[in-house]
């Protein structure tokens, strides 16, 4: 969004876009946190699915299942096992492919194509929820699923409230990364699972209790656009979103954390 910041109605859709799925997971968290606190319906639930799956010994999956990780450990290798290099590598490759997804995904959002996209996807809430969880099922990564949208809504190819269901569906669709590293987890697979399956119900309860609902689904949407018009009029209200939301908020409950631990 801040790559829009020079262009004041550009960026305030760019942060209205971006911040919509921060919205929406804090509303998510607020709700399912006072939910868990008094029911321990999260909790409960995992623990029963933890309970219905067989014994999985430890490493049982292979190595060779996982593609990626052995690329990952080949290119790290070549560099000599240099961390800084391979830092460095590892950033400008996540920038460079961030960069030519969204280039790909502008191509295909003009002219006749982007009507098509707009009748057939976005413009049907069910249809672009869907579409959210099969492209973050591709990209495993909703981060990026969602920084692709950010572009396409500062630019007005889609509109807000027609990209948010897709950014809940990427929030689904990003649970099956944490899935697969509990799959592949050589220390303790049932644990690491139980673990993975909270964070799907955590993603799956909050779209249920969002999405079917006009009224609920647009209080996130309502938000989002305040905060871009706040950032249209002083662009450090952005910054300051940005600073509050991951930074301070942050440090504060860790060490409220803290506190309360000792």
């Amino acid at each position: 969004a801040l790559g829009h910041i020079g262009n004041r109605d550009e960026f305030q859709k760019a942060v209205a876009g971006a911040s919509v799925h921060d919205i929406f997971n804090i509303l998510t968290t607020i709700v399912l946190m006072f939910l868990e606190l008094s029911t321990g319906v999260l909790s409960d639930l995992a623990m029963g699915i933890y309970h219905l799956i067989p014994p999985i010994e430890k490493g049982s999956f292979g190595e060779a299942f996982i593609p990626l990780k052995v690329t990952a450990e080949s290119i790290i290798a070549a560099l000599g096992n240099n961390a800084i290099l391979s830092l460095i590598l590892g950033i400008g490759m996540l920038f460079l492919s961030i960069r030519l997804l969204t280039w790909m995904l502008r191509l295909v959002v003009i002219g006749q194509l982007k009507k098509n996209l707009n009748r057939y996807v976005f413009e049907r809430p069910l249809n672009s929820f869907v579409t959210g969880i099969g492209t973050t099922l591709v990209l495993q990564s909703s981060s990026v699923t969602t920084s692709l949208m950010v572009p396409l809504v500062a630019t007005g190819k889609v509109q807000l409230k027609h990209a948010f269901p897709f950014i809940m569906g990427a929030n689904i669709g990003t649970t099956t990364t944490a899935l697969l590293a509990a799959f592949f987890n050589i220390v303790n697979p049932q644990i690491a699972i139980s673990v993975a399956c909270v964070h799907i119900l955590f993603n799956l309860m909050g779209v249920i209790l969002i999405l079917p609902f006009p009224v609920i689904r647009n209080l996130p949407i309502s938000l989002a656009e305040s905060l871009g018009r706040l950032a249209k009029s002083n662009r450090l209200y952005g910054v300051a979103y940005v600073m509050l939301v991951f930074f301070l908020i942050p440090l504060v409950l860790i060490f409220l954390g803290g506190s309360f631990s000792s």
